[in-house]
């Protein structure tokens, strides 16, 4: 086997290919060929040379005065400011005519050790460009002639026309990547039958199918490796450690797209974040795992898959998805890529940022929902958000989702649609918001049914809850006198939001589905878990709006299956007035038998007590199988 290492062009990105070297170098993989362009063919030279110590060094010591003579230093790392330069870089090489590059020439020098290259059992090959012909010329080290290899090395880097043209003898050379800016052509010309081929994903022209059936492992960074010109010591470094990070990425030693994790880590981070995020979904009514109900989710799925792709096809419920929408947080919030991040200390990291987020203005705000209120238009939002910063969009979403999440207007399908990758990490550090909040695990299941959905109780349903508890009608047929007071309906659900903390209580408010309406409370009880292990019981009341639809009965169907099967019981009770006849029937139609009749002071008629245990449930679902199989 013959294995190629092909190094592009791309200026100072060219530090990202000695990280590359060092991950290779740590895994043991060898080579047998290299062949570059530009910065890729210097790189490549002391690949040859085998000697990483002195590379790295160069690397790691590298100015801007080691380069240029006439580039100063700058503000590289913000857009206005890599601007400036550049537009300064090139009015130099208009008014001068080329930019002293004395400096590279001696760097080259220094660093080449042409007789150990040409010694070296290793094939060396690099590109130039025959000027003004724009001809493509590959040369390996056997076709240089002795003496002369750092003056093609050099050719090979003449960025014409900012860099003059390399004579060299009777002709003159420029940039090899003019044409051919990632050789892998001449790898496979050279025999190679495995290539590994490092991109920088600078300008330059790549030619397509240059390997034909030779299998090529690109590496190539998810970040933008910065202005060609930037050798600033920080992004020099944090491009040779983002070359090491997605080489190991490249071989499976490491987890992530972005952000580098440990292997296998990004399993325990979805078990932990799934449960909330699955909640949200249901709650908010986001949920984008089902089928698009109109033109306005198809869009929204479409533009978040292009975020969160997960193989050919997206999965919304996946390990890799949430892994994705964490690090597009991450992205946001310009967390540091160059380094390993455990979870649950990127996720801590996450958390400090979205403190820190700048709000928008009250003034924008009220601009922004009265375009959405009014023009209910994705276009009409993505135009008012352009003049914020995504970190000001990710925070305005985290508004707008937690509005929701209180029971207020709900955007989040239109904010989806206007800014999919903000909305998306707004809606991942909202779920850290209400993980770090202990809204978590079970106190969040939510039951659906063909008509109504039930949705965790919060202390924001307070209002609508008492609403139904101060409701003479709806009081009598239930196990507790009207609340007089809205101070009552708060200890009430207080007590319940307490038992949902500590596992003891599943508190629903229930919904319906045709038209979004409040109908009722539904509670799961254990209280006696500790006495009586598996043994659950039920209570609910129900708006007058909400009688005579059926949804009682599919909800007893959804609380049994959640019961016996969630929560492993053993036994499940419901509690109803004699006088309740519908509740009785729909607690019949789901299979519950009369336990007992009991009467207790207060109560205005006997209490009727159903059960359904576990053989009985197992029995009743087994026939429903054969008959829904028949």
């Amino acid at each position: 086997m013959k294995r190629a290492i092909v190094l592009g062009g791309g200026g100072s990105r060219g530090s990202y290919q000695i990280g590359v070297w060092e991950a290779l170098r740590e895994l043991g993989i060898d080579y047998q060929i290299v062949t570059g362009t530009s910065i890729g063919a210097l790189n490549g030279a002391l690949m040859v040379q085998n000697d990483f110590e002195a590379a790295k060094s160069m690397w790691e010591t590298i100015r801007y005065d080691s380069v240029l003579g006439s580039v100063s230093e700058g503000d590289f790392e913000s857009l206005e400011g890599a601007s400036k330069i550049f537009k300064s870089f090139l009015r130099d090489a208009v008014s001068k005519g080329a930019l002293d590059i004395g400096p590279l020439e001696n760097l080259v020098r220094t660093h080449l050790k042409e007789d150990v290259v040409r010694s070296s059992p290793i094939e060396f090959g690099l590109v130039t460009v025959e000027f003004p012909t724009i001809k493509e010329v590959e040369l390996t080290k056997e076709e240089i002639p002795d003496g002369m290899m750092a003056e093609y090395l050099l050719a090979s880097a003449a960025c014409f026309p900012a860099f003059e043209t390399r004579r060299i003898e009777n002709s003159k050379y420029i940039d090899g990547g003019y044409r051919n800016n990632l050789p892998i052509d001449m790898a496979v010309e050279l025999g190679a039958n495995e290539i590994i081929a490092v991109e920088l994903k600078s300008i330059g022209f790549i030619p397509k199918l240059q390997a034909g059936d030779v299998p090529v492992r690109y590496i190539r960074s998810y970040w933008n490796l910065g202005i060609f010109l930037n050798f600033d010591s920080p992004r020099i470094l944090r491009n040779m450690r983002l070359g090491y990070l997605d080489t190991m990425r490249s071989y499976g030693k490491i987890e992530g797209v972005a952000y580098a994790f440990p292997l296998g880590s990004a399993q325990a981070n979805y078990e932990a974040m799934r449960p909330v995020l699955q909640e949200m979904g249901a709650y908010l009514d986001f949920d984008v795992s089902r089928q698009a109900r109109n033109p306005m989710e198809k869009l929204v799925k479409l533009r978040l898959s292009r975020h969160l792709k997960d193989g050919k096809r997206l999965r919304f419920d996946s390990p890799r998805v949430v892994q994705r929408a964490a690090e597009i947080a991450g992205e946001v919030l310009s967390l540091p890529p160059a380094r390993m991040y455990e979870w649950e200390e990127f996720n801590t990291q996450l958390m400090e940022q979205m403190d820190q987020l700048e709000r928008v203005s009250v003034e924008k705000l009220e601009t922004l929902v009265r375009t959405v209120r009014d023009a209910r238009s994705a276009a009409g939002l993505t135009e008012e958000i352009k003049s914020l910063d995504v970190r000001q969009i990710a925070a305005l979403f985290c508004d707008w989702i937690d509005e929701a999440w209180n029971g207020g207007k709900n955007y989040l399908w239109l904010a989806a649609a206007a800014a999919p990758k903000e909305f998306i990490a707004a809606a991942y550090l909202y779920g850290l918001y209400l993980r770090r909040q202990g809204v978590t695990g079970k106190s969040m299941v939510t039951l659906d049914t063909r008509q109504v959905v039930l949705k965790p109780l919060t202390i924001r349903d307070l209002n609508r809850v008492h609403q139904l508890a101060s409701d003479p009608e709806v009081a009598k047929n239930m196990r507790f006198s009207v609340h007089k007071s809205l101070e009552e309906t708060r200890q009430m659900v207080e007590e319940y939001l307490a038992g949902a903390k500590d596992g003891s209580k599943f508190p629903f408010t229930v919904w319906a589905k045709e038209d979004g309406r409040f109908v009722g409370v539904f509670v799961i009880k254990g209280d006696h878990l500790e006495e009586r292990p598996g043994e659950y019981e039920m209570t609910a009341f129900f708006g007058k709006n909400s009688w005579g639809h059926g949804y009682l009965t599919e909800i007893l169907g959804a609380a049994a299956d959640f019961v016996f099967t969630q929560l492993d019981g053993v036994c499940l009770r419901g509690y109803v007035l004699e006088r309740t006849i519908g509740s009785q029937k729909a607690l019949q139609r789901n299979g519950f038998v009369l336990e007992r009749e009991i009467f207790r002071d207060g109560m205005p008629c006997k209490l009727q007590v159903h059960k359904m245990d576990r053989s009985l449930y197992e029995e009743l679902r087994g026939h429903a199988t054969e008959a829904s199989g028949k």
